[in-house]
């Protein structure tokens, strides 16, 4: 694990949720942001992080751990989740992108994303430190399901064939459920976005997984809407959009 420099917000301080927990808890979840990667992320390793970020404090980092883990008075979400993949345990920071704005030139995340938190199991005294799995349950559906319905949704819209079982673009999706968005949220930025952006020349190109749920995704969702009308020339290039887009589907078709 290599530190990296991170923010530090005077709201941190004032956080009551934090300020119910132990002293040396609140140090370290701003120590942990030090040692996260692009997206949050970091190896689960109790004995390596009190050796980085308590060199001359005697701290159980593994009780501290547990206690960030927890939901927020009982109910609600953690501040971190840890879980498992192939044997290895990682440390996933929710809300990352609310607390940290890392810079483009980090390099990308090597650590696979976490599974969407079951918060309910999780009131009733269960730890979230299960094996990753697209097929985990969130709440009566899938996190498999819910990705496919999300990706099919996005096709819907713009005319295009995005794969459901892309890991690139699942790994996008659980991030954002992590941070408690839903179906519906994802659909309002399909619509947002597209509306935005689909008759622009130059913004059309990044109506994709990759921007769309990336770490912007809560900008694209309170996006204002625009309370000016289309002009007869905007709707005839929405128009040409959607015969363009039932063209290529036919192409597609016909290639298959």
């Amino acid at each position: 694990m290599s530190p990296r420099i991170r923010y530090l917000k005077p709201d941190f301080f004032k956080d009551e949720d934090l300020a119910e927990l132990p002293f040396e808890c609140r140090l370290l979840y701003a120590g942990l942001w030090n040692f996260a990667d692009k997206e949050g992320r970091l190896e689960d390793r109790h004995i390596r992080l009190k050796a980085e970020i308590f060199p001359y404090d005697k701290v159980d980092v593994e009780k501290c751990l547990g206690l960030l883990t927890k939901p927020k008075n009982g109910s609600g979400q953690p501040f971190i989740q840890r879980y498992q993949l192939s044997g290895n345990k990682y440390i996933q920071i929710l809300n990352w992108h609310k607390h940290q704005k890392p810079h483009h030139t980090e390099k990308e995340s090597a650590i696979p994303p976490a599974p969407p938190l079951n918060l309910k199991g999780m009131e009733k005294g269960m730890e979230n430190q299960h094996e990753a799995s697209t097929e985990l349950s969130n709440g009566e559906i899938t996190v498999k399901s819910l990705c496919i319905s999300i990706i099919n949704d996005l096709n819907e819209i713009l005319g295009s064939n995005y794969k459901t079982e892309s890991k690139t673009t699942n790994g996008l999706i659980c991030a954002r459920i992590n941070e408690g968005h839903t179906l519906d949220d994802f659909k309002t930025v399909h619509r947002k976005m597209a509306k935005a952006w689909g008759l622009d020349n130059k913004m059309r190109q990044f109506l994709r997984p990759i921007t769309l749920y990336g770490g912007k995704f809560e900008s694209y969702l309170n996006r204002p809407e625009d309370i000016k009308q289309l002009t007869p020339q905007q709707q005839d290039n929405l128009k040409q959009l959607a015969q363009l887009n039932e063209e290529i589907k036919i192409d597609n078709g016909s290639i298959q």
